[in-house]
């Protein structure tokens, strides 16, 4: 009779999706779903397998340096089905925001899910990168296109005054090109809610979560321009989260914003130099049936 009762008890504690589990940074139980959130590397311990569904948000690129374009947005996978077997302990690695100009990390569940960071934004008339969304453009230079689910290219530069560079690609939308007229970098582009992607996911049910982090997710950032005239790039729309852009340096907004929402790209540096922005680490959001 005890070991029947004790079976029992376990499928209960299962839930409908049989599925026990440890592991992240915060677990909550929000109506029929238990959520696992890893905002860093950790393990996903399961000891009865089953059906899950995971939100990775890649790590957002950083902006590039001297009139350049912003970081593009991390890969954006929502919600994908995976099968975990039980007694079966799974790595979880959160991509980290691209630093000093470079690329955004893939966001891993094992060897189950992969999704790439973000572009780096172009800088010094260099070309910038693909990744998840791509980085934007350095004056005078194309975009980079998106590569992977929710991803978007980054836009163009200009190659007259003002010389600027275009925004990074975020997850809804492309990064713009300059506003020659308006005398301005190309602005990132729009990145995603996360409560658009699952309802539970509002920031006041997780502490691992702000009202500027889990509102709007995986935006592009901002250019840099290198006009005496120039605000600097705008910064990623939607919330604005991806980092903003910068001016001339010791002029008109001299300084590069980093991202500021999982995901989202840095804005560019104006010229000459200046520090561009870095990106955000990525996301990796676990549920299943509790």
């Amino acid at each position: 009779m005890t070991g029947i009762h004790q079976v029992l008890l376990s499928n209960f504690a299962g839930g409908a999706g049989g599925v026990i589990a440890t592991g992240g940074n915060e677990t909550q139980t929000i109506g029929s779903f238990k959520y696992h959130v890893f905002t860093g590397n950790g393990t996903f311990n399961v000891s009865a397998g089953g059906t899950i569904n995971v939100i990775s948000i890649g790590g957002g690129g950083a902006g590039g340096i001297d009139a350049s374009g912003g970081g593009g947005a991390g890969e954006v996978d929502i919600l994908t089905e995976l099968t975990v077997s039980s007694e079966t302990a799974y790595t979880i690695v959160v991509g980290a925001g691209g630093v000093s100009s470079g690329r955004g990390g893939t966001s891993e569940v094992s060897s189950l899910l992969a999704t790439l960071g973000g572009g780096n934004g172009a800088g010094n008339n260099g070309v910038s990168t693909t990744g998840g969304s791509g980085g934007g453009a350095s004056y005078n230079k194309a975009a980079s296109s998106g590569t992977g689910a929710n991803t978007n290219a980054g836009g163009a530069g200009h190659g007259g005054s003002p010389y600027a560079g275009g925004g990074g690609g975020g997850a809804s939308a492309a990064g713009g090109s300059p506003n020659v007229a308006g005398r301005k970098g190309g602005a990132g582009g729009e990145g995603l809610a996360l409560t658009a992607m699952d309802t539970n996911l509002a920031f006041a049910s997780f502490s691992s979560f702000t009202e500027a982090n889990s509102g709007i997710v995986a935006s592009g950032g901002g250019a840099g321009s290198n006009d005496s005239a120039s605000v600097g790039g705008d910064p990623g729309t939607g919330g604005g989260q991806g980092g903003s852009g910068a001016g001339n340096a010791g002029r008109n907004n001299p300084h590069s914003y980093g991202g500021a929402s999982f995901g989202s790209g840095g804005g560019g540096s104006g010229f000459p130099g200046g520090a561009p922005g870095d990106g955000k680490q990525g996301i990796i959001i676990i549920r299943y049936a509790a």
